[in-house]
């Protein structure tokens, strides 16, 4: 039985996640699962606010063994993010800075996620992203 796809948008305010999560969901159709942050935000806010750190390990294990998971990790420099917060007036900037040092650490040393994506939106237009995360997800005969 083949597993249903999930595809998870994570990384700080202003890295892409929701500028790349529309014409990627438009890819499938709208047939496959798409979560704007997931438990990677909740570990990172839990360390920036010092809340006690949860183990989201097992509910990702569990998640990855019901669906075909994929991890899109939006990376951009903080000042770049900055700028995007700012341009939408958005109230809500975290500290940008520890928030992308947090998301590495976790992404390189934590999760127990199989399929991640690094892509760097401040780097690449929309359209390589959208095209790289067709081909990570969907293969190159998409």
């Amino acid at each position: 039985m083949k597993k249903e796809k999930m595809i998870i948008f994570e990384g700080i305010s202003g890295s892409g996640k929701t500028t790349l999560f529309h014409p990627t969901h438009k890819l499938s159709n709208y047939r496959d699962v798409m979560l704007h942050r997931f438990t990677p935000t909740h570990w990172v806010q839990d360390k920036v606010n010092r809340r006690r750190v949860h183990d989201y390990e097992e509910l990702n294990a569990g998640l990855q063994s019901i669906a075909e998971v994929f991890v899109i990790w939006c990376d951009v420099a903080p000042d770049i993010a900055m700028k995007r917060q700012i341009a939408k007036k958005d109230p809500m900037i975290e500290d940008l800075r520890i928030a992308r040092t947090l998301f590495y650490e976790y992404f390189t040393e934590v999760t127990s996620f199989k399929n991640i994506l690094h892509v760097n939106t401040g780097t690449k237009d929309l359209e390589t992203c959208v095209e790289e995360i067709k081909e990570f997800v969907y293969g190159k005969d998409w």
